[in-house]
């Protein structure tokens, strides 16, 4: 399946298919888009349509995680498959991200952390 984005709502990003090497430019720029048009403090990478990624789409991710924190925003991750839980887990990055079954899980966990503070 090739790779093919989704801005589902402005805080949501979907890309779909297989993200490999071969797509990393475009998902690059199309996610790079997709931040500095969204202005919200929390935004959340939907990957229930997406198949594979490999290493480098996880360094475009780790990049995107970077940039969001030095903007005090926050990047999660939804919709993650078991294949591509264990790439998570092997790599650690399952410890950095915040990894949750659906966007709006996402956005709910943030606003029960909110309602703790």
């Amino acid at each position: 399946m090739p790779f093919n984005p989704q801005v589902v709502t402005r805080d949501v990003f979907r890309p779909q298919g297989t993200l490999s090497a071969a797509v990393t430019a475009d998902f690059q720029a199309d996610l790079q888009s997709w931040l500095a048009a969204t202005p919200s403090s929390l935004l959340v990478i939907d990957f229930s349509q997406v198949d594979f990624l490999d290493s480098a789409i996880l360094v475009v991710l780790i990049n995107a995680y970077k940039e969001l924190q030095s903007q005090k925003r926050t990047l999660m991750l939804s919709g993650v498959s078991p294949e591509l839980k264990i790439i998570f887990e092997l790599t650690q990055l399952n410890q950095i991200f915040s990894i949750h079954g659906s966007p709006e899980a996402a956005f709910t966990s943030l606003e029960n952390l909110s309602l703790a503070a």
